[in-house]
């Protein structure tokens, strides 16, 4: 980049750093300031390119006339004039140049005062207490919706892993439910703001929690939840104490009694089980295919997969029997692609098993959220904010997009295609047709060490040598009592920093952190925000950070590729400096694949 196009892109990086700055200090005149200033910028360097081509040219016709003049006999330009002509550009060169560092400085100056300003009113630097400050793109979701272009009311924060996503989320609702205390001309507007943080899972949830008890004068108004959670106690015929400000909503949606409970995993996977047997029996000749064969667990996992599915796109089952058979198939994997004539069989399973979970007053996130979504009496926010919403339904997200106070209150979501894990698919334009969008991606990486950042990277297709990928990265074939020693090492070496195991069978580990004397925590009952030994699942640790983990690949359940990858990549990403991958007898082979450099010879 030359130095005019620094002062062009300086300029548009000043102006939206004013924005910002005037947005997140209430003093418009910075804007003003620093418009002028980029625009003067912008005018010089236009100038100044526009005056350098001009001299270019000219020394080039010089250089020419000179090279004729050789071998005329007119001589209307001598070597002398010709020389004397070239100094004078020269010295013009030199002045050009003289000005451009001029104006540079002037560029410098104004953006350090600005970026000064901004540190002032750095709510993200506040809750990460003194660990470093903002990034422009994290300035600008502060500042939105200045600069937003278009009138909004949702902000769509999108990045990789370690970006700030959560912080992000976290710091707007801080500052959209703070008390302004802006005086009118009779009253001050200090009206009381409430904000909605929704997470995917319960370790989130306390995670979140505990950043926002680091921020003690935030004043505000916030409630943090997991999202099944929170539908639960809006549906349960009776919320638990902790939910009691819940009781007086959603009453035509509540299940008549106590006797209804949410079921997830081995209940659910069971009704579904049932629902394919007995529709098997309707279709005697089809009873081995792997959409009603129940002998193969994997077979009963798709199916409700699909009927989870079925549930949060279609608002009723007459619906679904006109538009299922033909659906696109889009986000939906690769490996069964179901003909429309089975697909009628599907929706034949989906009716039974909404049968036996109606018989067992048994219900599903689904199924709860779809109650909800047309009640008259939900719960209001005037600012919500939604993580991870990649791995949530369209029906979930409209559901709490209809929590809004008013048209005008704000939505924030955020979230990473390359940590999808879960089979949930939607577009932004189904959410609800009021609904007018911005997005901000978020770039740079602040959790992960360059070493992990490009381990990780492997997963989604970036190269990276062994050289780039391996500092502090360790992967090997290691027997339980390697690990428990390695975990007993981690903390006595490093009392004051946080280690992670993370796998999907964690049954073993319980009884030899017993048996090693080592006290192992679960972010579910506090964050993970503290020093300390943590277990948790391999689809458990979103957002969640540590500065050390070690996954155990022993176990892994049989997913698709791409789902494995996005597993594997969730939990690589959640190292801050050190990695340890962990195996038994053969490496997996999306380890194979992956990582050929790094496993063990023998």
């Amino acid at each position: 980049m030359d130095m005019t196009e620094e002062m062009m892109a300086g300029a548009q990086r000043l102006k939206q750093l004013g924005r910002c700055a005037s947005a997140l200090s209430g003093d418009d005149e910075i804007e003003k300031s620093t418009a002028k200033t980029a625009q003067k910028i912008e005018e010089d360097a236009s100038f100044f390119l526009a005056t350098t081509e001009q001299i270019q040219r000219m020394s080039a016709d010089i250089a020419a006339r000179r090279k004729l003049e050789e071998s005329a006999s007119d001589g209307s330009l001598t070597n002398e004039q010709a020389d004397a002509l070239i100094i004078q550009l020269d010295e013009a060169k030199g002045q050009l140049a003289n000005a451009k560092d001029d104006a540079l400085r002037t560029l410098v100056d104004e953006e350090r005062r600005v970026r000064k300003i901004l540190a002032e009113h750095d709510y993200i630097q506040r809750l990460l207490a003194g660990a470093g400050s903002a990034t422009d793109k994290q300035f600008s979701v502060m500042a939105f919706p200045r600069g937003a272009n278009t009138k909004t009311n949702v902000l769509q924060i999108s990045g990789g892993a370690g970006t700030g996503k959560t912080l992000c989320l976290l710091a707007k609702l801080i500052q959209d439910t703070r008390p302004s205390r802006q005086m009118g001309l009779l009253t001050v507007d200090d009206a009381p703001r409430k904000g909605l943080f929704v997470c995917y899972n319960l370790a989130l949830k306390n995670h979140v929690k505990s950043l926002l008890n680091r921020v003690s004068d935030a004043g505000c108004d916030i409630e943090v939840v997991s999202f099944d959670q929170f539908l639960n106690q809006l549906v349960r015929a009776h919320p638990d104490e902790e939910y009691a400000h819940l009781r007086g909503f959603a009453s035509s949606s509540r299940y008549p009694d106590g006797t209804w409970r949410i079921k997830y995993g081995g209940d659910v996977l069971q009704a579904v089980a049932d629902a394919m047997a007995q529709v098997a029996g309707m279709h005697p000749d089809q009873a081995g295919e792997y959409y009603l064969n129940v002998a193969e667990p994997e077979n009963v996992e798709w199916v409700l997969d699909e009927i989870a599915w079925l549930e949060a796109r279609y608002a009723d089952p007459g619906e679904a029997h006109v538009h299922y058979p033909e659906a696109s198939r889009v986000g939906r994997g690769a490996s069964r692609r179901p003909s429309a004539a089975i697909r009628r069989i599907i929706l034949q399973v989906w009716d039974r098993f909404r049968q036996i979970l109606e018989d067992r007053h048994f219900y599903t996130i689904e199924q709860a959220t779809k109650r909800l979504l047309d009640d008259p009496d939900l719960p209001k926010y005037d600012a919500i904010a939604i993580d991870e919403v990649q791995d949530l339904t369209v029906a979930s997200i409209k559901l709490l997009v209809r929590m809004r106070a008013s048209d005008s209150s704000r939505v924030y979501i955020c979230g990473d295609e390359n940590q999808k894990i879960y089979k949930r698919d939607f577009t932004w334009a189904e959410l609800d047709e009021g609904v007018r969008g911005h997005t901000i991606r978020l770039e740079e990486n602040h959790r992960n060490s360059p070493a992990i950042e490009a381990f990780a990277g492997r997963l989604l297709g970036v190269p990276a040598s062994k050289d780039e990928a391996s500092e502090g990265i360790y992967v090997g074939r290691w027997d339980e009592a390697s690990v428990m020693g390695l975990v007993d090492n981690l903390l006595r070496s490093f009392p004051n920093e946080s280690v992670a195991l993370i796998g999907s069978d964690l049954r073993p580990w319980y009884g030899a952190t017993k048996m090693q004397g080592v006290h192992a925590t679960s972010p579910k009952a506090n964050g993970a925000a503290d020093p300390g030994f943590y277990m948790i699942g391999d689809r458990a640790g979103k957002g969640l950070e540590f500065d050390t983990v070690i996954i155990d690949l022993a176990g892994m359940r049989e997913e698709e590729e791409q789902t494995l990858r996005n597993i594997l990549y969730v939990n690589c990403t959640r190292a801050r400096h050190r990695l340890y991958v962990r195996f038994t007898d053969e490496p997996p082979e999306l380890l194979t694949r992956t990582y050929p450099d790094f496993l063990p010879l023998s």
